[in-house]
């Protein structure tokens, strides 16, 4: 879809589903956050043993915690990449929402001043025929006050 005809709906439903794909990367930060934590306790934790005591199962627990300590923090730049790269988007699309919004109460604006532009004619026409009304009733009394005083009832209308 064309981006320039979107209307604020179309984007508002995207910020709403970039929205939740942020939190979910940001749960996921947060999961290889504690993994990250967990790796590093058991290199400390197996650390002396593998080197100072030679101990054979050490040295595999501390393998098996420096692999998973470097993949959770691969993993952690790679959802603060991602994090970063959703909140520019989310950005972009609030800005653009913005604009379609303001566009969208531009048009309803311009239509409400035809409606008023139309209303103001048929204002004329009426105004022009309450004026003619207005001239007649005028006329009416008028001469209604010369008939009366030429019968001798001066004041009566």
């Amino acid at each position: 879809m064309d981006k320039a005809k979107r209307s604020s709906g179309q984007i508002d439903k995207e910020i709403q589903e970039l929205r939740g794909k942020i939190r979910g990367l940001e749960a996921q930060r947060g999961e290889h956050g504690k993994a990250l934590e967990k790796a590093k306790v058991d290199r400390k934790h197996n650390a002396y043993s593998a080197h100072g005591d030679g101990d054979a199962k050490a040295k595999q627990k501390l393998l098996i915690a420096r692999t998973t300590q470097r993949e959770a923090e691969l993993a952690l730049e790679d959802l603060e990449s991602a994090i970063s790269e959703g909140r520019q988007r989310f950005d972009a699309l609030q800005r653009e929402h913005e604009i379609a919004y303001r566009a969208e109460q531009w048009e309803q604006v311009l239509s409400l001043a035809a409606e008023a532009q139309k209303g103001a004619v048929q204002i004329d026409v009426y105004i022009d025929g309450l004026s003619k009304f207005l001239a007649e009733h005028q006329q009416k009394i008028e001469d209604l006050k010369r008939r009366s005083n030429n019968l001798g009832f001066p004041r009566a209308f």
